[in-house]
Parts: C-alpha cells; structure tokens; sequence
C-alpha cells in the first residue's frame, strides 16, 4: 500500500522531481491545500485565506471504485468528510490512508485500482450516518453550510448551503479543483488518469514515486460576498444639490414593505463534482436537479399591519425575512430567536416606534451588534450566485407616512392619523460590464431613497480593488445627475476647488470655482485643476448615470474595466478623456468649455484667479 499526500492552494505552484521512480510500499496519500483569496463558520464566520486554512482545515471525500472508473454508483468509503488541517507547513490527517497497490506484474488483479477525490472547505462537522451537522445551536443547524450525504448515500458528493444575511455569522463556502500544471506536484504511472486543471481528482491511481504524488487542491469561492446599505437623500431640485436629513422624523417616515433582489438564490446545494472548470456546479437543496431562479428572492418586513405578504407567518403576521428591523414599522424593539427576528405586541402609544430609513446609512438586513457601516471591510455576507447571464434588478416597496391630525385616515399603526403611500419601485443594478453576481467577486450596493427618486450605487471588487457604478430610479434628470456627480464623495481624493450649478437652462450652467495667487501660480495650478476636471467627469457616471459625453466633437463612453480612480471615459481607439482635457488646458485655462452628454450640454466655466 501506498500512503497518501493532499494540498490545496491559490496561486502558489508546488514543484516535484521530474524523474519517474517506483512506489515505495509505504507511500501515504499526501495533500496540499490553498484557497483562492479569500475562509469562513458551520463552518466558521468570514473569508477563507491562505492565512487561515490551515487551522479551519478542509474536508476531502475520496471513493474508491477498485477497477472501475467513478461514476454514480460509486459511495465515499475512502475518505468521508476527512478533516486535514495544517501544522507549519505540513498538512496532515488521521487516519493515514495509503493508495491501493494492485498495479503492475506483481499485482493480485490484472485491473487498474482507482480512487477519486473531492473538498470543500472549511470543514465543518457532521454525523456520518444522518450527514447534519454535529452543533445543537439551531441558528447552525438553519443557515450557512447545513448538510451534506451521509456515508452510504452513492453518487457526487454534495454541501447544502442556505444564506445567512448577517455578516457576523456568515459562512464562506469553497470546494477544490486540480490547481493548474498538475504534472508539477502530482504523477501517475505513466499510461494512467492524469488530473485536469479545473476539475476533481478523477480516476487517480498511485503516484509514480513516493515524492510524485501530492493531491493539490485549489479551492476556489463558490460565493458572492454582498454588502447592502440604504439611506435618505432629499434629491429636490435646487442649486445647493442634494442634501441629506431634511426629512422631519417627528412628522414624515420612509418604512420598508419589501425589498427584491435577483440574480441570486436563499439556499441551493454545490455539487463538488464540477463540469465546468473552475465554475461552481449549484443545483436545488437535494442536490438533484440544476437550481431554479426565481425573478427576485423577497425579503418581507414582518409587521402586523394588514398588508402580510407570506403564509403562515408567525403570530398571524408575515415572518420577517432577514430586513434590518429598524427599517420595518415596528412599535417595540425586536427580539432574534433562531435567526429569525420576532416583534411583541404593539404599543398603543406608539412608544419605541423604529425609525425607518433615515439620512444615516443603515443596513438594509439584520446585523448582529459590532459591525461598523463605515468601515468598507465589513457588513458583507455570502450568497449563491445565478451566473445566468442577467443583470440585476433590485425592487423596493415602501410606505411613505406622514402624520396629519386633520384628515380622518389613519397609518399603519391604526392609531395615529395621517396619510400613507406605498411606493413599487425597481431597477437594474448594473456592475460595469458584469452581469449577474459571481463566484469570487465582491459587490456593495447603496440605495439612496429620496423624495423624487430611488438612486442605487453598486460597486464590484475581486475581493480588494473597487470600481464604483450608479444608477437611478426613475433616470435622473441633468440638472440631478450634475447635483449627485457635486455631492459625490471620493475616499482618496479631495478637490482643490469648488463646483456649483450657476443656471438650470440648457445648457446647464456650472462653475468651477479656485482661488491661487498671481499668473504663475495659476499656470503651476493647472494640473491640479485637471485632476479636479477628471474626478468631477468620473462622477458624472458614477453618481449621475451618465452614459455618453461629448467633448470637441469626439464622443466618450465609460470603460468599466478602466483602472483610474477618477474618469475612465474612452473614446473608440481608447483614448481617455482625460488626456484630451489636458491638451486642450496645455496652452492655457479656457474662459469656458462646453461638454455634451446623453441628457444635454453643461457648459462649465472656469473662475479662477
């Protein structure tokens, strides 16, 4: 028998010898294993890493199909949710297995004797004989990884995952593949199953040399990471531009109803055998058919109103499913029992009514206590994405109650008097040139509500880099876009001068306003005032939604794959933008230019001195 060697990995390449030798009888099964940027709890909460793997640890399922090749008969009595975790640099396991040996001239059998391998990570504990996680705490037995086969159940082994919105109890999910080059750490015999970069550990027979035959496994994220906030933006039309917190709490509240999001699914199975290489293979809970998508996952708000959206909801009421509960038309604080959030009887009062979408920014889903909104790292959660090919709609249905003692009407609290006017909003979320959430990628979506409109930022990262998107419900208007593309806030960079719409015409009229002392301090100045020139561009698409400018007769499209922190315009050779402004400013600030976009023309003038 030959012992066996396992790893996993990310980018990092493993070498071997390049000479072929025979196995030595005590040759054990090795492993190695890295993960792709990024670990997490059941299993454990947050990214997986390189840095942490190792004590998280991952589980593997081997089958062995003696002389047949796998297929779907075949059961993990090999390997059954063996855990193998990292002490240094060495990766082990108990008990060590070694490969079978029956190949060659002194075999038993003239057959070729086959294992295949399969991982998925963290590893998390569960009973053979029921495959449900070992943990009695019921929000684990509920959420993020819930079950997988027991040890007699044949075919592909499959991890039942369910979302958890909550980013301090959220679980990232990966499984592993053959990492690229596998002739570099892993050697069969010569005339035997290779593995394929991409894939499972098919097929594998013993290793050529005892030093020839490390299992690596790359693990890859089968997850999105998500993060969704919202706020109150009073977006009226004035020179001052939008303005945050005009909204009079004692008289006007915005609460949720509803909110829907597509492009994703609450809970699924991820078959580890996968047929695409490198792409997660996600079907329905049991693992039997592909999973189905509906047009948008609901998350009610759960309130006792009239208005119940779901059935069976607790307390004769909708259950609320996952909404932050100080968004929701509540009258006492709420209470989380197993993961789910659960009102007590109504005030009559009113005393402790939640304050709904506010001018600060909140979560738009429940969050434990400890998470810091400002904080760009944290407030993420995992989700299944589709990969369908989609963009991503986003629907808000919300109330829009205002207190009026003189009108006969009452809110949703049947107590007080006022007027109440729900809202049904959607639009697409548009991730530059992505469509749909994806495996291994990072999104933050804002919703910014205000009085005439429903603006969404959405950003998507590689887990590190950002590149910032805006779209509005309903499109905005010039005179809004300019407004938002002003009042957006860059984290890395601050203007030199001032911009402020002078007139409301068409053209639309701005100002840059900068103030520097004498001729060649203003020629000195130049640069910065073109840095100020191109972030206020950028914005126009980041914050305003504009498509398309127009500058000196060359039309200019954004570049969702620029790297720029500021203006990624192009036009159709792929020239920017930028550099077209700094030559036309090289020989001297103009008095004024004029910009066209898909909206109308701003013509900016420029009062420096």
């Amino acid at each position: 028998m030959s012992a066996m060697l396992m790893a996993a990995c990310s980018s990092e390449e493993l070498s071997a010898p390049d000479t072929q030798k025979e196995v030595a009888d005590n040759a054990t099964v090795k492993f190695d294993a890295y993960a792709l940027r990024g670990l997490t709890r059941a299993g454990a909460a947050g990214d997986v890493t390189n840095d942490n793997i190792g004590g998280k640890g991952f589980g593997v399922f081997a089958y062995y199909t003696d002389g047949a090749t796998y297929g779907k008969t075949a059961t993990p009595d090999f390997m059954y949710n063996q855990k193998v975790v990292k002490t240094g640099d060495t990766w082990s396991y108990e008990p060590v297995k070694y490969w079978p040996n029956e190949y060659g001239e002194k075999a038993a059998s003239e057959g070729t004797d086959y294992v295949t391998f399969f991982a998925y990570a963290p590893w998390t504990d569960f009973v053979p004989s029921t495959g449900k996680p070992v943990t009695t705490v019921a929000r684990d037995q509920n959420f993020n990884i819930i079950g997988i086969k027991d040890n007699t159940e044949m075919g592909d082994p499959i991890v039942q995952y369910v979302v958890d919105t909550d980013p301090q109890t959220s679980v990232d999910l990966l499984w592993g593949v053959a990492k690229e080059n596998p002739s570099d750490y892993y050697k069969p015999i010569a005339g035997t199953t290779a593995p394929q970069a991409g894939y499972p550990f098919i097929n594998m027979v013993k290793p050529s040399s005892a030093t020839d035959g490390k299992l690596s496994f790359n693990l890859r994220h089968a997850l999105a990471k998500v993060k969704v906030t919202i706020d109150f933006i009073d977006d009226a039309a004035t020179p001052a531009g939008p303005a945050a917190g005009k909204l009079k709490a004692d008289e006007t509240r915005i609460y949720l109803r509803e909110a829907s999001i597509s492009g994703f699914a609450l809970q699924g199975a991820l078959n580890l055998n996968n047929t695409e290489a490198n792409k997660p293979l996600w079907k329905d809970i049991d693992g039997d058919k592909m999973l189905a998508f509906a047009d948008y996952v609901e998350f009610f708000d759960g309130r006792r109103d009239g208005y119940e959206g779901t059935a069976n909801g607790f307390n004769n009421g909708e259950a609320n499913t996952m909404l932050n509960p100080t968004l929701v038309e509540n009258f006492c604080a709420p209470v989380l029992e197993d993961g789910v959030y659960k009102f007590a009887a109504w005030t009559a009062d009113g005393t402790g009514k939640t304050p709904g979408v506010t001018a600060t920014s909140q979560f738009l889903f429940a969050t434990s206590a400890g998470i810091d909104i400002t904080d760009e790292d944290q407030g993420f959660f995992y989700i299944i994405p589709r990969n369908g090919g989609q963009n991503v709609d986003l629907r808000l249905l919300y109330d829009v109650e205002t207190i009026d003692g003189r009108v006969a009407g009452l809110l949703a609290d049947r107590v007080t008097h006022g007027k109440s006017i729900t809202n049904d909003l959607s639009k697409e979320a548009i991730f530059g040139a992505g469509k749909d959430f994806e495996p291994g990628k990072q999104y933050v979506i804002k919703i910014h509500l205000g009085m005439t409109s429903v603006k969404i930022d959405a950003e998507i990262t590689d887990w590190t880099d950002t590149t910032p998107v805006e779209v509005s419900i309903p499109d905005l208007t010039l005179y809004q876009a300019v407004q938002y593309a002003i009042a957006y806030n860059y984290s890395d960079f601050d203007y030199s001068g001032t911009w402020a719409i002078s007139s409301a015409g068409d053209p639309l009229g701005l100002t840059y306003s900068n103030t520097y002392a004498g001729a060649t301090a203003i020629v000195s100045s130049r640069p910065a005032i073109v840095n100020d020139v191109a972030r206020f561009l950028g914005a126009l698409y980041r914050a305003g939604g504009i498509q398309k400018l127009t500058f000196q007769g060359t039309d200019y499209t954004w570049n969702p794959n620029g790297t720029l922190k500021g203006s990624n315009w192009e036009d159709a050779t792929g020239n920017t933008l930028v550099n077209a402004i700094a030559t036309a400013f090289s020989s001297g600030l103009p008095s004024s230019v004029t910009v066209t976009t898909d909206k109308g023309d701003i013509n900016v003038t420029f009062d420096v001195h």
